[in-house]
């Protein structure tokens, strides 16, 4: 990207609009990327807090079960 940046700088006026605009395209590519691994992330962390949740939900359930069994003194 850097590179085609700076080869903008030298290159003639024809060809530098298109090595400009391949290091547009470079920098959108890297942008995507990095959002589609920001979203990998949000979703492997959105995975394990419902795995989370829906075992304290099953824990609290088993708790009210014994709770309700044990006969009070």
């Amino acid at each position: 990207m850097v590179v085609s940046l700076v080869a903008s700088i030298f290159v003639e006026d024809k060809l530098r609009y298109a090595v400009i605009d391949l290091a547009i395209g470079i920098i959108s590519f890297k942008i995507i990327y990095i959002v589609h691994q920001l979203m990998r992330a949000n979703h492997f962390e959105l995975w394990i807090l419902s795995s989370i949740e829906w075992r304290i939900t099953e824990i609290h359930r088993e708790l009210k079960k014994l709770s309700k069994s044990k006969p009070d003194p």
